[in-house]
């Protein structure tokens, strides 16, 4: 078995969360695995994914670069392999994180799809009346009421 130099790790810097100046970021390097060379060239590891993020997210992430045609998650969802068609789309990612550019990734609202604390939410908001509708309520109460007690007198 060959020795493989390793890489230098760099870093890709991710704003991923709409309206706040934070930035993730995701520790980037070419893959290389000695025994084979299914993937040279073409791959790179990835580590420091937010959490969260899945394989379509990484694939929309790294689409920016060009075309993404695998990618592959350890089990924690913190690391994994992008494969990407050309070899040029993987150096421009790296060349992209080597020379500190921030790539922006705001995913579509699921409004269909909630689930969690976030689809509990939804629902409790649903059942309950806002503000001025309860104002509304109010209003016609306090109505009805000065109603009966003019009549009343």
């Amino acid at each position: 078995m060959a020795a493989v130099k390793e890489a230098p790790l760099h870093h890709l810097g991710l704003r991923h969360r709409p309206g706040t100046p934070f930035i993730s970021y995701i520790g980037i390097k070419p893959h290389q695995h000695a025994d084979s060379d299914q993937y040279q060239g073409t791959a790179a590891f990835i580590t420091g994914l937010p959490l969260g993020f899945n394989e379509a997210v990484v694939t929309d992430v790294f689409s920016c670069f060009g075309e993404v045609t695998q990618v592959v998650l350890h089990r924690t969802k913190r690391s994994g392999m992008v494969v990407f068609a050309e070899p040029s789309c993987r150096d421009l990612a790296l060349k992209t994180a080597v020379s500190g550019q921030v790539v922006e990734y705001f995913p579509p609202e699921e409004e269909e799809g909630a689930t969690g604390v976030k689809a509990w939410v939804r629902h409790h908001k649903a059942l309950r009346p806002g503000h001025e509708a309860l104002q509304k309520q109010l209003d016609a109460w306090v109505a009805a009421h000065e109603e009966e007690e003019e009549r009343k007198r």
